[in-house]
């Protein structure tokens, strides 16, 4: 069996190397260098945590996704995933904050942190009265740019074959298999992984449900020079305010992001402006480091943006295309994406092979 991969990012490159794994032939086109920035997979660090807002179900896809990224360690004798413990927040009266309590509670053992106890851990971080503090010792942050590179390399060391600077122009529908088209010319093969982020709606047009891309804006803070973020973990506020971090790669600042509402609706990722104008961007950073943060300098040191993409339901689409089920296309993982794609890399492969699943039929969006 041959099957193309179109986008070695951040689904796609797990799907790649649990097939090359299980012995397929697998070709990987990537129109960017392997480990890139341009779409969702960069930025340092990514959040692990057993956290769920919407389906308890999902649970499941994180704890599988845990025990491959721990195996993914271990071959690759790097950090991709580190246990570092994280810390989840808000007020108590409001769902999205009860359904995450609730899945925590579920999935981990967390400790539930007074006002003293979070000054005292974890000094950098304020609260509002009457909100709740849960500490989960099974979060940590994913190394994304190296994650990446490094599973490509396990994937090529099973015998696939990844072509980074290569883009896909089209797929067709053949009678001997699915076409792709590059700059080279036709291919074909005898099944087809697109996982192509943020560019899957322009690929396959109106085969797949209406996708919405956002550019997300990422701020990177030092200490001031009066605080020491030596205990920083990684944390969330879900509601008010919603506002999350993570110690950044070399441990010496802190990563920050906002939320979903806070991104910008994107018509064509390859004709929006990527680099934001000087203080563009960074007023709602500004007001929150000021209120939860206040240990960090007031202004961030490096800005960048990246895209992620959604269905109109805000929930991941894992189908075969309805003209031709050789074609599986994995997109709208956005907020989920990084820590379950191992996970989802090794229901590619079962899919490919025919395999049962796992997870409940109804889990994913099916349109």
């Amino acid at each position: 069996m041959r099957i193309a991969v179109i986008g070695i990012g951040t689904v796609g490159v797990q799907a790649a190397y649990q097939l090359a794994r299980r012995g397929i032939e697998v070709v990987g086109y990537e129109q960017y260098p392997i480990g890139h920035a341009a779409g969702g997979a960069g930025g340092d660090s990514r959040l692990f945590s057993r956290v769920e807002l919407n389906d308890p179900r999902y649970s499941l896809l994180i704890e599988r996704a845990e025990a491959i990224w721990r195996r993914l360690n271990e071959r690759t004798g790097a950090s991709l995933l580190t246990f570092t413990g994280g810390l989840v927040m808000g007020d108590p009266s409001l769902d999205p904050v009860r359904r995450a309590i609730e899945s925590c509670e579920l999935t981990s053992s967390p400790q539930v942190l007074s006002r003293g106890e979070l000054e005292r851990r974890f000094p950098e971080i304020r609260m509002n009265p009457g909100e709740v503090v849960l500490f989960d010792p099974n979060a940590g942050r994913i190394d994304p740019e190296l994650s990446v590179v490094l599973t490509g390399r396990l994937a090529e060391a099973y015998g696939a074959e990844l072509r980074p600077g290569t883009a896909v122009q089209a797929i067709e529908s053949r009678a001997a298999g699915v076409g792709v088209r590059d700059a080279e010319g036709w291919q074909t093969y005898d099944r087809v992984v697109v996982a192509a982020g943020a560019w899957t709606g322009k690929l396959l047009g109106g085969a797949v449900p209406e996708l919405t891309v956002r550019r997300l804006t990422s701020a990177w803070y030092f200490p001031s020079e009066a605080a020491r973020f030596e205990s920083f973990v990684p944390f969330i506020r879900l509601m008010p305010d919603y506002i999350y971090g993570l110690p950044s790669a070399d441990g010496r600042a802190v990563k920050l992001g906002l939320g979903y509402d806070s991104h910008l609706p994107v018509d064509d990722p390859d004709a929006t402006e990527r680099w934001l104008r000087p203080g563009e961007g960074v007023g709602e950073f500004a007001l929150l480091v000021e209120k939860y943060l206040p240990g960090l300098a007031p202004e961030p040191f490096r800005v960048e943006t990246y895209y992620e993409t959604y269905t109109p339901q805000r929930r991941e689409y894992i189908c075969e295309l309805p003209e031709d089920e050789r074609v599986l296309v994995l997109t709208g993982f956005s907020g989920h994406g990084f820590k379950v794609s191992p996970a989802v890399g090794e229901l590619v492969a079962e899919w490919a092979q025919g395999e049962q699943s796992r997870y409940p039929s109804d889990l994913f969006l099916d349109l």
